[in-house]
């Protein structure tokens, strides 16, 4: 599953620690400063032809980070962190999965503040990886 793959990838390049401050598939309440991960729709899949098979898909991936209260800087750095970790991968396994290239979609930007003041910031990025079943 490529969320839960890239949260341990995040994790050991030191971004955060899984289930404390680095999660995925959904926002928690707490801790302020934390980072997320979300999937959403990308190109169709790339079939091995002259096969049943799939060869390549490309999930589309959404970071955010968060910050404490009224922090600008935090979380901007914080998603420059996972864009400069997210983009080291070249052709690599990442939980026995090849991995062609991750490849940000545009540079981290502003979102929102949330309903406590806490500042978010996004980067949405295009995987390129072997399919796999789980």
């Amino acid at each position: 599953m490529v969320l839960a793959e890239l949260v341990t990838y995040l994790a050991a390049q030191g971004v955060g620690t899984s289930g404390t401050n680095l999660f995925y598939g959904f926002v928690p309440p707490d801790p302020d400063a934390m980072v997320t991960l979300f999937e959403y729709g990308g190109q169709p899949n790339e079939p091995d032809l002259g096969t049943v098979n799939t060869r390549l898909v490309f999930p589309r991936v959404q970071a955010l980070a968060r910050g404490v209260r009224d922090d600008y800087d935090g979380p901007r750095l914080k998603i420059q962190d996972v864009v400069t970790a997210l983009t080291k991968i070249l052709n690599q396994s990442l939980s026995s999965v090849a991995y062609k290239a991750v490849e940000p979609l545009s540079d981290p930007f502003f979102l929102r503040r949330d309903e406590n003041f806490r500042l978010e910031f996004v980067c949405n990025f295009k995987v390129t990886k072997a399919y796999s079943s789980s």
